[in-house]
């Protein structure tokens, strides 16, 4: 496991053999990415479910991690605040409320049938 690409450090197996190996790894070491190795090279699983779940293991990984240093929240938050937002005239507020009125009348009539 792990290492370089060198010849000397690479050797060949089957498929098979690579299935097991990946099996032998998740069960000393617990990685979900050898169990989904395992589990798509021994043909348990297909190309699609193999995508999903790392996908998913991906998202996982990056759960609250923050790519967002300190200095550029401070500066986000500093922008935001600077920022100046003209207020909404009379004739924006009645459109905003004429569209969500006739959003909800639609829904409402189709929720009806």
């Amino acid at each position: 496991m792990g290492g370089t690409d060198d010849p000397t450090n690479l050797i060949e197996v089957t498929v098979e053999e690579h299935a097991e190996l990946h099996l032998s790894l998740y069960l000393e070491h617990g990685r979900p990415e050898d169990w989904l190795a395992y589990r798509g090279l021994s043909g348990t699983i297909g190309k699609e479910q193999i995508v999903r779940e790392k996908l998913s293991l991906a998202s996982k990984k990056n759960i609250g991690k923050h790519y967002i240093t300190e200095e550029g929240k401070r500066k986000i938050a500093e922008n935001n605040r600077r920022r100046k937002r003209r207020p909404r005239t009379e004739e924006s507020k009645q459109k905003t409320r004429d569209s969500v009125n006739e959003y909800l009348r639609k829904k409402n009539i189709n929720n009806k049938k």
